[in-house]
């Protein structure tokens, strides 16, 4: 059974991934861009490296076997 700590950790991670284009979006924000193509483009790669980083840091805790 998953602990409290990984638990939160899971769910932590879970809100990000639901959360990667609202982030992505912010993250574009700040940066200049000359066209809307290049900004949806920017803000897709974005995104998907957000829910990438979720999905290895959630295998890690799952397949962590160091129960503390």
């Amino acid at each position: 059974m998953m602990n409290e700590r990984k638990f939160i950790q899971m769910l932590v991670l879970v809100i990000m991934c639901l959360l990667a284009t609202p982030i992505a979006t912010f993250i574009s924000d700040f940066q200049t861009v000359t066209t809307i193509e290049s900004e949806l483009s920017r803000i897709e790669g974005y995104a998907w490296g957000i829910r990438f980083a979720c999905l290895i840091l959630s295998m890690y805790f799952i397949f962590d076997k160091d129960e503390k």
